[in-house]
């Protein structure tokens, strides 16, 4: 079984993932900005599709891979594909313990994830660290 991609765009727009059994994927308008990973049977997809091919209806497109940058860029019309790992542009809460690694993992966590695209590796650039308050028992 191949991966579900965990991020994929063209040009800061994300591409919306149609595989699944009996899936079909066009070259017309209606199937702008989707892509289609033919994971099971022959076919999926594309007619005369093999299993691993991925098919994608971007229009526009200038550059065949991922041209990255700071964010989004609509003016670059480039193919971003990945399988990220789960802290991929992820805000994090994280506890720094002095019982060591086992211990700070178990009380650090995931916040939110951030909903850029693939090239946008600066997506949460503008966060900002504030200080934990504690909340006081009504009087």
């Amino acid at each position: 079984m191949l991966p579900v991609f965990a991020s994929a765009s063209s040009g800061g727009s994300a591409l919306i993932d149609v595989s699944g059994p009996g899936s079909q994927i066009s070259d017309q308008p209606s199937d702008s900005y989707k892509y289609c990973v033919v994971d099971a049977v022959p076919g999926e997809c594309r007619p005369g599709s093999k299993v691993g091919d991925i098919y994608i209806n971007a229009p526009g497109v200038t550059h065949l891979t991922c041209s990255g940058g700071d964010g989004p860029n609509p003016g670059n019309k480039d193919l971003c594909l990945g399988n990220f790992n789960p802290y991929y542009q992820a805000m994090e809460q994280l506890y720094l313990s002095q019982l060591g690694t086992a211990d700070a993992t178990a009380h650090s966590r995931v916040i939110t994830a951030a909903s850029s695209t693939a090239p946008a590796v600066a997506a949460t650039a503008g966060s900002r660290i504030v200080p934990r308050v504690r909340s006081r028992p009504p009087p």
